[in-house]
């Protein structure tokens, strides 16, 4: 079997009438609390975190959307599992988590990346490129799986500088991988930066579109924009 796992709805629609057994990576962990290693405690603090600050959606809404992760965990032995994720922080985080929830599988299953087109952003949207994306898709090897789990444990507790040090080993099968990772140690620097900008721009489009187009690194949504800023506008 093979499966395509995804990093959000929109790209779902782009997919779902090229390739069968989608399955949706529906958070945002580049936010929000992160810390907890007991499951059940981490889904309902992201609960309550994107029900309360995003309020994307209701706590009970999150929690029912949960089985796709169910579904997820459950993919049989040897089936080919594709992430199709993009270089941005938003992106890179998601799928470091994806791993580490999928690392019991990695001695019976085969994973790879697909990443988007240099001029192409992670909603693939270009059809040419996406097929050109999933044709050079990166084989992971049990070895990087274990150095993006450990990316993961790292982000969480926020020990940046030994995330520098793991990059570095996975920089020559993912040369993008250590400018992801700079970002994330600049990560508090540019939120303030963000903070000042709402403060010259009291249109909120104008600002995002400047700040899309100039920390696109971050791969912010709007939601994530609005939320460091303080919901000013």
């Amino acid at each position: 079997m093979e499966y395509h796992i995804l990093n959000g709805d929109c790209l779902k629609e782009t997919l779902e009438d090229e390739y069968s057994n989608l399955l949706i990576m529906r958070e945002a962990l580049i936010q929000g609390p992160i810390e907890e290693k007991d499951e059940t405690s981490f889904f309902e603090k992201r609960a309550d975190f994107i029900s309360e600050e995003y309020k994307a959606c209701s706590k009970e809404t999150y929690l029912k959307g949960l089985s796709e992760f169910e579904k997820i965990k459950a993919i049989e032995k040897n089936s080919i599992i594709n992430l199709w994720f993009g270089k941005d922080v938003f992106c890179q985080v998601n799928f470091w988590f994806l791993l580490n929830l999928l690392k019991n599988k990695i001695d019976t299953n085969d994973f790879y990346l697909v990443l988007p087109n240099e001029n192409q952003n992670c909603s693939f949207s270009n059809k040419e490129k996406r097929e050109e994306s999933f044709k050079k898709k990166i084989t992971i090897s049990k070895e990087d799986i274990k150095i993006f789990c450990n990316l993961w444990d790292l982000f969480t507790q926020k020990q940046y500088t030994k995330m520098r040090q793991e990059g570095e080993v996975l920089e020559s099968n993912y040369p993008f991988i250590l400018e992801t990772i700079k970002a994330i140690i600049n990560m508090q620097e540019v939120e303030k930066e963000f903070i000042h900008l709402s403060i010259q721009e009291n249109d909120f489009k104008k600002l995002f579109q400047k700040i899309s187009k100039e920390y696109s690194i971050y791969g912010y949504g709007d939601m994530q924009v609005m939320y460091i800023i303080g919901n000013s506008y």
